[in-house]
C-alpha cells in the first residue's frame, strides 16, 4: 500500500516505518500557518513541486495552541488534531485548499488519516483507515489519496496521489526537515 505501508502497485516490500503528520497545499496557503506558528517550515518534496508540505510537529501545534487555544480531542479520534486545530485549518483554507495527512505505519500494519478544507469549509472530515481495511479497497478511496486528489494532485498509474506528491519517499517529519528542500 503506497500510502505509507510501502507498496506501489503491489510491487515493493513494506517499508519499516512511515510516520508523518503534515499539511499540504499551495505555498500561499501554508504561509498562513506560518503567521501563527513562526517556527514552521514549508518544503518541496519533489523537483518542480507546485504543492508543498508543512510538517505539523508538536512544536508547531503547540504554537497554534498558545495563540488560539487547545480545544478538545474527541475520545474516539484516531488522529492528532484537536477541535481548535480543525477550526484553524478551516480559517487557513479561506485562502485556498488545504489537506492534512497523518501516517502511523510499522511494517505492513498501521493507519493513515486525512482531511481536506477549502474556502473556509471542511470538505473531507478527518478519516482514519487501518491497513487491513485499506487493502480491501481500491487505493483511490484511501483517505490520503482522496484528500490529495481534492487538493489537485493528479496521479498516473501505477503511482497514486501519495506517491505523486512525494510522500512515499519521506518517512518521518524529521526526515523532511533534514533532507527536503525548504522554500519558506
Amino acid at each position: 500500500m503506497s500510502d505509507g505501508a510501502g507498496e506501489t502497485g503491489g510491487a515493493e516490500a513494506p517499508a519499516a516505518t512511515h510516520a508523518v503528520r503534515l499539511f499540504a497545499g499551495e505555498r500561499s496557503v501554508l504561509e498562513r500557518i506560518k503567521h501563527v506558528a513562526p517556527s514552521s517550515r514549508i518544503y518541496a518534496l519533489t523537483a518542480g513541486a507546485r504543492l508543498y508540505v508543512l510538517p505539523f510537529d508538536e512544536d508547531v501545534q503547540d504554537q497554534v495552541h498558545r495563540a488560539l487555544g487547545t480545544g478538545d480531542w474527541p475520545d474516539e479520534a484516531l488522529h492528532s488534531l484537536s477541535s481548535n486545530d480543525l477550526q484553524f485549518a478551516a480559517r487557513v483554507s479561506e485562502g485556498g485548499a488545504l489537506a492534512f495527512a497523518e501516517t502511523h505505519y510499522e511494517g505492513a500494519s498501521g493507519t493513515q488519516t486525512a482531511a481536506f478544507w477549502q474556502g473556509g469549509a471542511m470538505i473531507l472530515a478527518p478519516h482514519t483507515i487501518d491497513t487491513a481495511t485499506a487493502l480491501s479497497r481500491t487505493p483511490a478511496v484511501w483517505p490520503i489519496n482522496a484528500a490529495l486528489r481534492l487538493l489537485g494532485v493528479q496521479a498516473s498509474p501505477p503511482d497514486d496521489e501519495f506517491t505523486t506528491l512525494g510522500l512515499r519517499h519521506w518517512t518521518t517529519n524529521a526526515e523532511i526537515h533534514r533532507r527536503a528542500r525548504q522554500i519558506a
